[in-house]
Order: C-alpha cells, then sequence, then structure tokens
C-alpha cells in the first residue's frame, strides 16, 4: 500500500475529533439530535481549519444506518458511512467552485437536485471555494438553495465569505471557522509524533505550530516535512533550519544591542544572519516578538501563560526588561513593526534593516514629539510673560533632551526695568489733520515683549507696562484739529485697575495673543468685541449687534472658562465674565474703527502713556493711514513691473 500523508491519515472522522471548532461541533450535534436540521450550511475560515471535513462528518451523521434517523455519531462501519470516507458515495457530491464556477455547472446542479437519493437518506451538495462562483451563476443557485427539496442538504465552503453575495449569506446558516489555538494544536501534533515513534522536543512542536498560523493542516505537512528531514529523531536546530526560524540567544544578542546603543555591533550581528541565510522579514518578526515578550514580563507579575516560547528564560528576560524604561521599549516596539512593513516593500532589506537597527538603537535619546511641543510652548509662554524672572533660563525647559546638558549657572541680579524718558512726539499723518499725542516722561516700559494689537485703528499700547504701582499718565489726546493738549492730569489710582492690574488694552491684547495661539477659533471672534469694563471683580465685553453670533459664541460655557483661566494665569484675576451689546452710539463707532467704548469712570477710560518710536505703532499707524493719489498711483506702477502685470480696459 502507497504511503498515506499526516494530514489525510489523521484526518478527524467524528464531531469529537475535530481540533479547535467546539463551538461549531456541538452546535451541528445538537441540531441533528433534536431533528432541527437546516437544508444549507455556510463554513467559513482560513486553509486547513476543518471546513471540509467537518462538511463531510455531517453528511456520514445525515446518513448513518446505525439508526433510522440521523445521528450525532456516526458508527464508521456501515456502508454509508465507509463510501462517504472513501469518497465514493454517490448522493455525497463534493463540487470544486473554482474549477465548476459557471452558470452551466449550476444548471447542471438544479437538474440534479430533482432526483430523488439513490441509496442515502439525504442527497448532499458540498461546493468548496464556493466564493469563485460567477455572479450570474450564484444568482442561478438563489431559489434552490432558498427552497430545495427535502431530501437535499447544501454545506457551502469558503476561504473569503466577503465575496459572497448577501443574498447566499440570507438563505445560509453561518459557521465561523477559527484558527485553532496554539495549544491546541502543539497537544495533537504531540499525539501524532507519540504514534508514529517520533522523537522531537516540545519547543520544536510549538515552533511548527507557530509556524502554521492555526491551520491543522498546515502543521501536520510541516510535520510531515520534518519527519523526513530528520528521521526518527528530530533535533531542535534541524527544526529551525528547516523552518528559518531565529534562535533566542541571536534575538537577545540583538536585543542587547539595541537597549545599549552600541550602534557598530549592529553590522556584525547583520553579517552573521546574512551568512546562516535567514530571511530578513522572518528575523524582523521575530524580534518584534521578542520585544513583546520584554514588555509583558515588565507588566505583569506572572507572565508564564502569555508567553508561548518553552525555551525563553523567563528570569533574564525580566532582567533584561528591568534596565530599561517602559516608554523605550514601547517605541522600539512600534519602531520594529514600521520596519518589517517597509522590509516588504524595498529593493534592498538588508541595508533597510541595518539602518532601521542603527536608528533603533538612538531611539532611547529621543524624546516623543509631543514632550517638546510642549516644552516649546512652556518656553514660549516664558519669553512672552511680562511678570517672567530674569534668573530663570528659559533654555531649562530643554533639559534631559538628547545628550544635552547645562551646567548650573548663577543666578544674575535682578534686571529692574528703568525709567525711559519719552517726548511729546507728532503722529504720523492721520485722516484729522492736527492729532497729535502727549505722552508722559519716565514711563516704566520693558523692551522685551510687545504683543501687538490684533485689530486695526486700535491704539498703539504700551509695552510691558509696570504693574508696581499707578501707572504715569498722558494729558487726554486732542481731538479736535488746532487743539493744543492741556495740562497733564495727575495720576490716580484709578489709572490701572485694582490691585496693579495692568491697563485694559494691555489685557485685552493680551487674551488676544494668548487665545490666537492656542484657540484660533476664539481669537477670530474675541477680536469683534471689546472692553466695556474690567476691574478684579468684573469683566465686561461689548459686541456689535451685528456681530450677535460673536455674542453667542463666547458666552458658550467653554468660551468663558478659557478666557477665565489665561486671566488667572496671565494676571492673577478671577473676574465674573459678562458679555453684552454696545449702546446704539458705541456700536456705530465700534463699526466705523473708532475708541474702544468704554463705561465713563472705569479705569479703562484714562489716557495710556503711547510709545510712538515703536515699530508696531509706526507700521500699524501707517496702513491705517490712505494713500495720496501721486503715491496710489507709483505704487500701482510698481505693482506693475514687479508682476509684469496691465490693467485691463
Amino acid at each position: 500500500m502507497s504511503y498515506e500523508v499526516i494530514a489525510r491519515k489523521w484526518r478527524p472522522q467524528k464531531f469529537d475529533e475535530v481540533i479547535g471548532q467546539s463551538h461549531i461541533t456541538q452546535t451541528l450535534k445538537n441540531e441533528i439530535a433534536s431533528g432541527r436540521i437546516a437544508h444549507a450550511f455556510l463554513f467559513s475560515g482560513i486553509r486547513g481549519v476543518g471546513k471540509t471535513t467537518t462538511a463531510r462528518i455531517l453528511a456520514k451523521a445525515l446518513n448513518c444506518r446505525k439508526d433510522n434517523t440521523p445521528t450525532p455519531t456516526p458508527c464508521e462501519v456501515c456502508d454509508a458511512c465507509v463510501e462517504i470516507k472513501r469518497g465514493i458515495a454517490v448522493d455525497v457530491l463534493e463540487i470544486d467552485a473554482a474549477s465548476n464556477r459557471g452558470i452551466d455547472e449550476i444548471r447542471e446542479l438544479r437538474e440534479g437536485v430533482k432526483y430523488a437519493p439513490a441509496k442515502l437518506r439525504y442527497k448532499v451538495y458540498i461546493i468548496d471555494e464556493v466564493h469563485m462562483l460567477t455572479r450570474e451563476a450564484f444568482n442561478a443557485l438563489l431559489k434552490t438553495l432558498e427552497e430545495p427539496p427535502p431530501h437535499v442538504v447544501f454545506i457551502l465552503a469558503t476561504t473569503d465569505v466577503h465575496k459572497i453575495p448577501v443574498t447566499i449569506l440570507s438563505r445560509c446558516q453561518r459557521f465561523d471557522f477559527r484558527r485553532v489555538p496554539l495549544k491546541e494544536l502543539t497537544a495533537s501534533l504531540r499525539r501524532i509524533v507519540e504514534s508514529e515513534s517520533v522523537q522531537i522536543d516540545e519547543q520544536s512542536l510549538v515552533d511548527i505550530a507557530k509556524a502554521s498560523e492555526g491551520s491543522i493542516r498546515d502543521a501536520q505537512s510541516l510535520l510531515d516535512q520534518i519527519i523526513s528531514y530528520g528521521g526518527p529523531q528530530i533535533r531542535q536546530e534541524e527544526v529551525r533550519a528547516l523552518l528559518g526560524i531565529i534562535g533566542q540567544e541571536t534575538l537577545k544578542r540583538f536585543a542587547e544591542v539595541i537597549l545599549s546603543k552600541n550602534t557598530k555591533e549592529v553590522f556584525q550581528l547583520v553579517e552573521e544572519l546574512t551568512l546562516q541565510g535567514y530571511d530578513w522579514g522572518q528575523f524582523c518578526k521575530e524580534l518584534i516578538a521578542y520585544f513583546r515578550h520584554l514588555i509583558v514580563v515588565k507588566l505583569v507579575p506572572d507572565p508564564e501563560n502569555l508567553i508561548e516560547e518553552v525555551s525563553l528564560d523567563l528570569k533574564s528576560l525580566q532582567e533584561q526588561a528591568r534596565s530599561v524604561s517602559l516608554q523605550e521599549l514601547q517605541q522600539i516596539f512600534k519602531f520594529l513593526l514600521e520596519t518589517e512593513a517597509e522590509l516588504k516593500r524595498t529593493s534592498y532589506p538588508r541595508f533597510a534593516l541595518e539602518m532601521a537597527l542603527v536608528r533603533a538603537t538612538q531611539l532611547a535619546s529621543l524624546q516623543p514629539l509631543e514632550v517638546l511641543l510642549q516644552k516649546i510652548y512652556q518656553l514660549e509662554e516664558k519669553l512672552a510673560s511680562a511678570g517672567s524672572s530674569a534668573s530663570e533660563d528659559p533654555l531649562d525647559l530643554f533639559s534631559g533632551v538628547g545628550s544635552r546638558s547645562r551646567a548650573p549657572q548663577p543666578s544674575p541680579p535682578p534686571n529692574f526695568p528703568k525709567p525711559v524718558p519719552l517726548v511729546e512726539k507728532t503722529s504720523p499723518p492721520s485722516q484729522e489733520p492736527g492729532f497729535t499725542y502727549q505722552v508722559a516722561e519716565n514711563v516704566w516700559r520693558s523692551d522685551n515683549v510687545d504683543v501687538p494689537p490684533t485689530s486695526r485703528g486700535e491704539e498703539a499700547h504700551v509695552k510691558n507696562a509696570s504693574t508696581r504701582g499707578p501707572l504715569p499718565v498722558a494729558s487726554k489726546i486732542s481731538e479736535t484739529p488746532g487743539e493744543t493738549p492741556g495740562e497733564e492730569e495727575p495720576a490716580s489710582e484709578a489709572t490701572s485697575a485694582p490691585g496693579g492690574v495692568e491697563p485694559s488694552v494691555d489685557i485685552w491684547q493680551r487674551i488676544l495673543h494668548v487665545t490666537e495661539r492656542t484657540k484660533p477659533s476664539l481669537s477670530s471672534t474675541l477680536s469683534r468685541g471689546k472692553v466695556v469694563h474690567i476691574s478684579r471683580e468684573v469683566l465686561t465685553i461689548g459686541f456689535s449687534k451685528s456681530f450677535s453670533f460673536a455674542k453667542e459664541k463666547v458666552e458658550e460655557s467653554d468660551s468663558l472658562k478659557f478666557i477665565r483661566d489665561i486671566l488667572h494665569k496671565e494676571f492673577k484675576m478671577a473676574p465674573q465674565i459678562k458679555v453684552t451689546f454696545l449702546k446704539e452710539e458705541d456700536d456705530a463707532a465700534l463699526l466705523e474703527g473708532g475708541k474702544s467704548p468704554l463705561t465713563p469712570g472705569s479705569p479703562a477710560e484714562q489716557p495710556v502713556a503711547v510709545n510712538t518710536d515703536s515699530r508696531e505703532f509706526r507700521r500699524r499707524s501707517s496702513l491705517d493711514q490712505p494713500l495720496p493719489e501721486e503715491n496710489e498711483q507709483k505704487v500701482l506702477e510698481k505693482a506693475l513691473q514687479i508682476f509684469d502685470g496691465k490693467i485691463p480696459e
């Protein structure tokens, strides 16, 4: 008698012998025992998990002559069971849909369905790889599949259930076959080698089961091949050589090189892999699994049940994982996953792997992008903060990034702002001739930060006005052409907000500046409003009635909380925030770009000292003024010359 391969010799003949599919076999046994037998079944799953085998067992159970009715336990000795096992039963038809996929074959099937079984109780049609049928063939099968004769049972099997029309799926009982678990697959292989009198170690059986990826037929075929290669006594080295599996010691060496940042050793280890003929993609998968084990032993107190390799030394894994942080292990694991996908696309897998491992040795010194961005934001806050201490070095935020280190620096003496005398200056050309500014002398200012205004037409503001006391105030601005400024009004406590708060213009500009950087959508809405009143108790924001949508947006709880957080962080204030419509005259002034409507007597009503030397002031003032006609013509001619354009007639 010719040799019979293990996959056929050990093919299950009863429901209880099917491995890893108890959820399906138990359901079928219950249906048969209760007489609730469906007329159409659909078995789906990967290759080699028992779909066709279960279909044959079901055919035997329906036609076994042990009893007068179908039985969940076929006898295996009656002529029906023997013929079905040998594949010669005339009433059990196995059709390969990959080679019989057309409408003509389905028409022939429909004609045969009409006739009663020749010998058996049921006529069973097993259609394998049913997803290969054409659309016309599926349509021709619909009616027969929905209402077949009582003596016919259809069993459809497929590895790609998503290609089957839903009209077919709805007419069948669907059973999804799962991948066989590793432990059950290993136990099945152990029973086979014991019966075949083959000596093989436990780790080799685990390696074979892992290589089969949950397919029992693949595992049996690999075992058959390995027995042919190694004989009755199989060594672990032979199994690894045949399957192309990397040894655990080799993986451990690679992990030590990566974690110790030994870049030079990478090239030597890759050269050794090249000489041994290992597949680069398989090696990368094995290394990914090794770092997964390191993460498991670092997080789980008892990882024995979560690590499948029997030969792994858990104590060695735990010691290796203890020397590195969890974040670093996760970074390397994620990077290796990306590398494994890249190796499939490149024409130079060895070079790509070498460069990837070199980079992996440097991942430990890198920090996530989110951390760096957060530190940049903190640096901006320190640079922009009016009250930041001069002794603080903003670059200290980046201590520990990469290999950069900074020696401790002695704190410099406090850098108190110096009084800068400002003289009376005339503003740039304005729509109102004679419109002048009178600024105070000895205004405290700092050249560190200049928060630009966010809307055109606003008055220039003091750079980082001091909050140590009342701000020296300029005389009121003359608004009538030819009118000279009056005497300087004495500074009062009302000049700044209670408790030394900056003038309202500076506070509002700071709110807009921070909001524009962190929440631009709210910044564009706030820029349409004005400060009506501000104190430590109340901040009132006014909007034109034509900007009612902006008022509603600011009144939302999230917006109010955001503004309140800025006031608390920047000015140590916690006022109640009110949002209202402006009065008609203030509304008109706002729409025309006039002065900010302020409540009479409010602190912000007092004139604020203006630094007309400010570059931002000069830039914005020039933007606010219309160009004379001759200047407009020169600008237009210059633009046409630069862009090589012309004015259409």
